[in-house]
């Protein structure tokens, strides 16, 4: 008999503390109100952009005869801070950018990394922030693949055939 009010008691305690712990004081607390507009950050920063060192760049590039450019550049990039990081950022010219049909970036192993085109102006170039798989340690070498297609870049003048 005992056991089994102890038992009892016991479920009861633990009842109670459920119950307790799901109630809140104040449920509005928990929500942001948000009235106000607020321009979004950029995840991208330039901490340390000075101290990454590209030891080799590759560039090759294919121009079909529909105006079409697809360029392909293989970028291997020294980490010369004194901490890890996680992205880069890739320039492409302000006045080219509205061109650009196709952008992605592979890691050493050939999969896909993250990029965000963030709309980010620098000098003439938007940036396009291309994230790492996994941190780049100090003084450590990472090999990336860029892929990028753009369109209307070609323009034919006739009257010099003539």
């Amino acid at each position: 008999m005992r056991r089994k009010s102890f038992f009892i008691i016991f479920i009861g305690f633990l009842s109670v503390m459920i119950v307790f712990s799901a109630i809140q004081d104040n449920f509005s607390s928990n929500y942001d109100q948000h009235f106000s507009v607020e321009d979004p950050q950029l995840s991208g920063t330039l901490e340390g952009a000075d101290n990454l060192l590209v030891v080799e760049m590759l560039r090759s590039t294919n121009l079909s005869s529909y105006g079409l450019v697809n360029i392909k550049d293989k970028l291997t990039i020294l980490n010369n801070n004194n901490n890890p990081i996680n992205s880069i950022l890739f320039g492409i010219k302000v006045e080219d950018s509205n061109n650009l049909i196709y952008f992605n970036a592979f890691g050493e192993t050939q999969n896909t990394l993250s990029i965000e085109r963030s709309n980010e102006i620098m000098d003439i170039y938007e940036m396009i922030t291309i994230y790492f798989d996994m941190p780049l340690l100090p003084s450590q070498e990472i090999t990336l693949t860029v892929l990028h297609s753009y369109t209307n870049l070609i323009t034919y003048d006739f009257s010099l055939l003539m």
